[in-house]
């Protein structure tokens, strides 16, 4: 997930994509500010939760009972028993991609670090 969002935000850099006005700039706008502002809000569910905790729970209830349905579906449907069997462990796994989507912003974004070498694995 790191190397993929890292990717993601080098390359709207290199390519002046947090800048420019194109249709496909315009477009990675949309989506990589839409990623931050649902992983922020996402992150902060604990605060949601001490300020408005009926709201915060309803709102996290749903997305996870629409999230594990989902997977559900999508693991009957691809006849994937182990798709079905993990579907209630997605949460964690969004509360991961959330942190490392972040992580990514950060590092490439405001720190303007750029990762060069990824780990390479090495084939039979």
């Amino acid at each position: 997930m790191y190397r993929w969002h890292t990717g993601a935000w080098q390359v709207g850099k290199k390519y002046g994509m947090l800048t420019g006005l194109s249709k496909i700039d315009l477009e990675y706008k949309l989506l990589m500010g839409e990623g931050v502002v649902f992983a922020t809000l996402f992150l902060l569910m604990p605060v949601w939760l001490l300020i408005y905790p009926r709201l915060a729970f309803y709102g996290a209830g749903m997305d996870m009972i629409v999230l594990i349905f989902l997977s559900m579906i999508c693991g009957i449907c691809d006849r994937r028993v182990d798709v079905f069997i993990f579907s209630p462990m997605y949460p964690l796994l969004r509360f991961v991609d959330c942190s490392v989507f972040l992580y990514s912003f950060w590092k490439v974004v405001i720190q303007k670090k750029q990762v060069r070498g990824w780990f390479a694995v090495k084939r039979y």
